[in-house]
């Protein structure tokens, strides 16, 4: 072969290469420009969903300012009797009924970490032995208690001499306070 023959071969040989490149970048290039768009239409819906946001936000606020008016507001009152103090210490007979429906975190926050802890079939038990409580009279006691959750929040909350780990209540602890919510 001549010299020519080569190097022609060779400028052959370079040309399809920069056409294959040229064929990738063209392709990178729509990839981007479609990919561009998809963004824009993200970021459309992220707006609209932060419109949406402070819309509600802004309900929520004039209700609120409504409420703190002339009259009270629909959670304050309930059946014609004020809501109890939230931060006040848990007595015998406020335990049940404050603790159903909590959560996790809420539970963990207003009494500490349980004794023990056991999970069966999605529905978790938290079990404090000496949980103290506020006596009616004054003072404090102490008493075992059973807490139940169910998707992460309080579905029972029990009171008793003996805390059993049964999610059933026995009918022999008739002086444990028990409530229930269906879920």
């Amino acid at each position: 072969m001549t010299r020519v023959a080569v190097i022609g071969m060779t400028l052959i040989v370079l040309a399809f290469a920069g056409c294959i490149d040229n064929r990738e970048i063209e392709s990178l290039k729509s990839e981007n420009a479609s990919l561009s768009d998809k963004i824009a239409s993200l970021n459309k819906r992220v707006k609209a969903v932060e419109g949406a946001c402070l819309q509600l936000n802004a309900r929520f606020e004039s209700r609120d300012q409504t409420a703190t008016g002339s009259r009270p507001a629909r959670d304050e009152i309930e059946w014609g009797v004020s809501k109890p103090d939230l931060n006040a210490r848990l007595t015998r007979v406020t335990f049940s009924q404050r603790m159903v429906d909590m959560t996790m975190s809420q539970v963990m926050a207003k009494l500490g970490k349980p004794d023990n802890v056991s999970d069966e079939s999605g529905i978790q038990q938290w079990i404090y032995n000496k949980l103290e409580l506020a006596k009616e009279s004054g003072g404090v006691e102490q008493s075992p208690a059973l807490i139940v959750f169910k998707h992460g929040s309080v579905l029972r909350a029990e009171l008793s001499g003996k805390v059993s780990s049964s999610s059933e209540p026995k009918a022999s602890e008739s002086d444990s306070a028990v409530v229930q919510t269906d879920q």
